[in-house]
């Protein structure tokens, strides 16, 4: 989801978002409803993916910070590169079930429970890496950052003019087929109420500029 770094109660914008979504875009709508069935007629034990070979999928961080001016301890919603490295770390470790990451769910190992094998924690075969090109195939360190007070205090309704924005700063060389791209604001609001933690549109967005975590 598009996180929030100041969270003063844990919560996921994503429904609201989603059912907004659904009502206004025909082509989300479909796409959506596709792929769920899609995913309801895979979706079983033996069909869980058994291949060793491990999809690599290339990250974007979009920094969306406050100005000094507003915020006098500037770390507080600009995060070093040394920190999202580890946050990538723990993203990967979660991912292909390594680390504190690795511990089967409750009730996996309980040989009365009919549901014990959906909850053995399991490698997905996804690394997420940081992009080191763009678009253009011109050098990147992954980690992009804007100075923008308006966008990094962000209310919820101007998702799609807070990534229109950051697509303009970085001349269109991230796109949504090519790049998985995670925003990062200091605090998410919807209709003032704030402490969201974070959003993410499902699969049906694709492609699309909203596209996102």
């Amino acid at each position: 989801s598009l996180m929030a770094q100041q969270i003063s109660s844990f919560g996921c914008g994503q429904k609201h978002l989603h059912e907004n979504r659904l009502k206004k875009d025909e082509k989300y709508a479909k796409k959506q409803a596709q792929l769920s069935k899609w995913i309801y007629q895979k979706s079983t034990l033996s069909n869980r993916k058994k291949s060793n070979e491990i999809y690599q999928i290339p990250v974007v961080v979009h920094i969306i910070h406050l100005s000094a001016q507003q915020n006098e301890e500037e770390e507080t919603s600009n995060p070093t590169d040394a920190q999202i490295r580890i946050a990538m770390q723990h993203l990967n470790e979660a991912f292909r079930n390594t680390g504190n990451y690795a511990e089967d769910w409750r009730g996996a190992n309980d040989p009365d429970n009919p549901d014990a094998d959906l909850l053995k924690s399991v490698d997905v075969g996804i690394d997420f890496c940081l992009a080191h090109r763009d678009i253009n195939d011109e050098a990147t360190n992954g980690i992009l950052r804007y100075e923008s007070d308006e966008f990094s205090s962000l209310d919820q309704a101007e998702d799609d003019a807070m990534k229109e924005w950051v697509a303009e700063q970085n001349d269109n060389r991230f796109p949504t087929t090519d790049y998985a791209n995670i925003y990062l604001v200091n605090e998410i609001c919807d209709e003032g109420d704030c402490g969201i933690a974070g959003y993410a549109y499902l699969a049906g967005a694709h492609g699309q500029f909203y596209d996102g975590i």
